[in-house]
């Protein structure tokens, strides 16, 4: 009996905790910076005066012809070795 009561009190106290998250989430989702958040990530919606920038990948600037030579072979560099030529090189 009291093995069960311990097991049931500790299922109450989870479900607690869960509650508490699941009313944290909906106080989130309910929120303007949550709708603001999703207007830019989803819909690519801005704010009046700001400025966006699109960087296109390697993949289409080569489709694009709008890629050279030097452009893909400074991608396929590990990152220590860009800044070692950044600092060091001529």
């Amino acid at each position: 009996m009291r093995a069960e009561i311990r097991q049931l009190q500790d299922e109450a106290r989870n479900l607690s905790a869960k509650k508490l998250e699941s009313l944290e989430i909906l106080k989130y989702v309910q929120s303007r910076q949550f709708a603001e958040e999703k207007a830019r990530t989803e819909l690519n919606l801005v704010k009046p005066g700001e400025r966006v920038a699109i960087i296109k990948s390697t993949g289409q600037l080569k489709r694009s012809g709008q890629i050279d030579e030097k452009m893909v072979e400074w991608n396929n560099v590990s990152n220590p070795i860009k800044w070692w030529r950044y600092f060091f090189s001529n």
